[in-house]
């Protein structure tokens, strides 16, 4: 006896047992149309659902119901932002080397001074 055919028997409705071979494929036939008639409603259901979260995530990104000419007005924008921001800071860096510059100096005057050495060069 094989297991699926004895469930699938045993799922027939009412007397619809099959009593020949015909009988048992055409009952073969109508549970695999609806098994499958099953996956395509799930999947469509899955389909649609990661439709819904893929339009919600899309209404989410930033510029949608601005006009092309909207987004470029804000990327001219953002570029000039980024643009004043690398000033500022090649500005804080070129100060950060000149105070780095100046605390090794007193380091090195103030250890030589502590130690007693001349340094070459003065």
């Amino acid at each position: 006896r094989d297991p699926a055919a004895v469930a699938l028997v045993a799922k027939a409705k009412g007397n619809a047992i099959p009593r020949s071979r015909e009988e048992y494929v055409k009952l073969l036939a109508r549970a695999e149309m609806e098994k499958d008639a099953e996956l395509a409603s799930r999947l469509a259901e899955e389909v649609l659902s990661k439709s819904e979260l893929v339009d919600e995530l899309v209404a989410g990104l930033p510029g949608m119901g601005r006009t092309k000419a909207m987004q470029m007005e804000r990327i001219q924008e953002l570029i000039t932002k980024n643009a004043e921001a690398e000033r500022e800071l090649e500005s804080a860096y070129e100060e950060a080397l000149r105070r780095r510059e100046e605390v090794r100096k007193a380091l090195r005057d103030a250890s030589c001074k502590a130690l007693g050495i001349e340094e070459e060069g003065r």
